[in-house]
């Protein structure tokens, strides 16, 4: 029931545990989320509901990396200079390359007693950073990273000279400015 919330509500589990443990705090709920998904019951509920969301919109991965590398190959300079009719009358997959449109048409009269028309178009486009990080997740490039974040060291067994060598090369790295250590 809470990973069909998950689902249902934009993907926010605290709320999804909130719903139906009303009396749970944000704190409590996001830990309860959390647990719930990293059980072996909760895997394999969610990523059942998963397989049966990916069969029901019938969207392969791959379509999903040629829309990304679509948006990455989009040309800013393509929108330059278009009338809101001509935005309109774009083919389907150059529209997509558009995140939010701000169209503002102004009239009024000038001095001279002459009207004017002040048209503002202004068109962004869909972050290729954006694209570019989920693409990049979806080809594993970050799995690397990750796996060596992962990593821990048992200094359990180090002997107290190798702890203060330890210590002292993490003292060195400690950047002055945010006291965040570099490692």
């Amino acid at each position: 029931m809470v990973v069909d919330e998950y689902m249902i509500n934009g993907f926010n589990g605290r709320k999804a545990v909130m719903k139906y443990r009303p009396n749970v705090s944000d704190v409590n709920a996001d830990g309860v989320f959390r647990n719930l998904i990293k059980s072996d019951k909760g895997k394999v509920y969610f990523s059942q509901k998963r397989n049966e969301i990916r069969a029901s919109i019938n969207i392969e991965q791959e379509q999903i990396l040629q829309q990304l590398l679509f948006w990455l190959r989009s040309d800013a300079t393509d929108y330059l200079a278009m009338s809101p009719e001509e935005l309109k009358a774009l083919p389907d997959e150059a529209k997509q390359c558009i995140e939010s449109i701000v169209h503002k048409k102004k009239s009024y009269t000038d001095r001279g007693g002459n009207l004017v028309v002040d048209e503002h178009l202004q068109v962004k486009l869909i972050s290729k950073v954006k694209a570019m990080e989920i693409l990049n997740k979806m080809l594993g490039y970050y799995e690397l990273d990750n796996m060596q974040k992962q990593k821990t060291i048992d200094i359990s067994k180090a002997s107290p000279k190798q702890l203060n060598a330890v210590l002292e090369l993490m003292q060195s790295q400690i950047d002055d400015s945010d006291n965040t250590i570099d490692i």
